[in-house]
C-alpha cells in the first residue's frame, strides 16, 4: 500500500509511529497519523490548518490528553488501529477520485475530515 505514498505521506506516517513509541501507544491510531500530517510542515495542508488556527502544539496536548500511556514499551513493529487502516484506505480513494497517482499529506487530511467517527476527527 505505502508504495502510492509520496514522500512526504510517508513522513506523516512515520511521524505518527514516533509519535506513538513515545507517548508508549501500542496501536497508531487516527489522532496519531493527523499529528503526523500537521507535523509534517512543508505541504499544502499547512496554510489549511494555519487558517483554521490549529497549531502542533494545541493538537498534541489534545492528542496526548485523551490517550492512556502504557508503562511497558511498545514493540518496535507499532501496528495500526482498525480506523486508522480504514483512514489510509479512504486516502488511497481521495487521491484516485482526483486523478492523483500518489496519496500526499492532502489525501491523508481530506481522509480525516471524511469520516466523523474516529479520534481525528472527534479532536
Amino acid at each position: 500500500m505505502f508504495e502510492l505514498f509520496n514522500d512526504k505521506a510517508i513522513s506523516a506516517i512515520m511521524i505518527a509511529q514516533q509519535q506513538a513509541s513515545r507517548l508508549r501507544q501500542h496501536y497508531v491510531g487516527t489522532e496519531l497519523i493527523l499529528v503526523g500530517v500537521i507535523a509534517q510542515g512543508d505541504s499544502l495542508v499547512s496554510p489549511i490548518v494555519q487558517e483554521a488556527g490549529i497549531t502542533l502544539q494545541v493538537l498534541q496536548e489534545a492528542v496526548e490528553a485523551t490517550l492512556k500511556s502504557d508503562s511497558k514499551q511498545p514493540s518496535a513493529e507499532i501496528p495500526f488501529t482498525p480506523s486508522a487502516k480504514q483512514l489510509l484506505e479512504q486516502s488511497l480513494k481521495e487521491a484516485q477520485q482526483l486523478d492523483q497517482s500518489y496519496v500526499s499529506p492532502e489525501h491523508l487530511l481530506l481522509a480525516v475530515t471524511s469520516s466523523d467517527k474516529s479520534s481525528a476527527a472527534k479532536i
